[in-house]
């Protein structure tokens, strides 16, 4: 009742501006239950040797926390990334505001406003512009949890977003997915029109996530999100704070985490020469409601910084990493005066 509501008062107010309102995107279904969240696996730029061993006991490796069991509701996740096209009737009709910027590498200064781009990403528009959007439509921005449910796929076995994934970055070479690693593409595409950047949910296709533009999504950014207890509160030593050759040599043995199953450490691929650091205490075997107030998702409350999710066309072979489902490296503080031509958004719904 309240979509056809929202709905109706649209096409009203279309009338009255004289201008048709373009299609809404398609929806797709993203069944719910239980999958894994995050990504415990160091990554290096091309996917370079992760080995513990080759690189000075992993000091040089970026820190990286355990994943955890979340379960989350039925919900509906736009199948393309929102429009130029749409986010102008937004404005038109008062209740957006227009991109802080016009221009994208490799097109005219009239991305934006232009017919001729009219079904490419929006770009250029804040977390909070793209949140304002979604409600217009009588929808919402997709948690992080829900991004990732979808790109990881209903048996968390994707680590890269699309569907020929075989859990290493260089199966994408070659393969027709807007990214300048990937493909070589140095440009934003129209939605929707890629031939192998898609995941499968439910017999459809949900396009662009591995390339194109990254996404914004709900929430705030937590460091260390899915650890349930840091190291300081279990007394032990943090290798990545360590300074001093005696420190780094002393602080891979835990005493208060060795017996705790839960103890997360980095990089156990080598057990004999490095034991593996230390990092916080997991969730373990618990599953958690993403639906719910739980004291894991509290904690996006208490971020300072937006995050977006996704690869995107200007990820070359330093930004590989950035392209996998689990990474968290595009995190911002939220303004509407930002300026980024490679973020857009896409809208999800509740499945009620």
């Amino acid at each position: 009742m309240k979509l056809t509501l929202i709905a109706l008062v649209v096409l009203v107010l279309s009338c009255v501006h004289g201008k048709k309102p373009p299609e809404p995107t398609n929806l797709v279904l993203v069944q719910g239950g239980e999958f894994v969240f995050g990504d415990s696996k160091p990554c290096l730029p091309e996917d370079g040797d992760t080995s513990c061993s080759t690189l000075e006991q992993g000091l040089l490796l970026p820190r990286v926390y355990p994943t955890a069991k979340v379960k989350v509701k039925d919900f509906y996740i736009e199948e393309h990334e929102v429009t130029n096209e749409q986010y102008r009737y937004c404005v038109l009709m008062g209740k957006c505001d227009e991109p802080v910027a016009d221009n994208v590498p490799g097109f005219a200064d009239t991305y934006y406003s232009s017919d001729a781009y009219k079904d490419f990403p929006v770009v250029n528009v804040s977390r909070d512009m793209a949140q304002k959007y979604c409600e217009f439509v009588g929808r919402r921005l997709p948690t992080e949890i829900e991004w990732e449910r979808v790109a990881k796929g209903p048996n968390s076995s994707r680590v890269y977003p699309f569907d020929k994934d075989t859990g290493d970055v260089k199966a994408c070479k070659g393969e027709d997915i807007a990214t300048l690693y990937c493909s070589g593409y140095k440009e934003i595409r129209n939605v929707a029109t890629s031939i192998d950047d898609y995941v499968t949910e439910g017999g459809s296709k949900i396009y662009d996530l591995m390339g194109n533009v990254a996404e914004w999504v709900d929430g705030k950014y937590e460091e260390g999100i899915t650890c349930k207890v840091d190291l300081e509160e279990m007394h032990c030593k943090d290798c990545f704070a360590c300074t001093t050759n005696d420190c780094k040599s002393s602080c891979y043995f835990c005493d208060p985490c060795t017996s705790d199953k839960n103890c997360f450490k980095m990089c156990l691929d080598d057990p004999n020469h490095f034991p593996g650091i230390p990092i916080c205490i997991s969730y373990g075997d618990e599953i958690l409601q993403g639906e719910d107030e739980s004291e894991f998702l509290s904690k996006w409350n208490s971020g300072t910084e937006v995050i977006a999710k996704g690869g995107a066309f200007t990820d070359g072979k330093d930004k590989t990493c950035w392209m996998r489902v689990g990474s968290r490296n595009r995190h911002f503080l939220p303004s509407d005066k930002t300026k980024f031509y490679n973020i857009g958004f896409r809208c999800a719904k509740d499945a009620d």
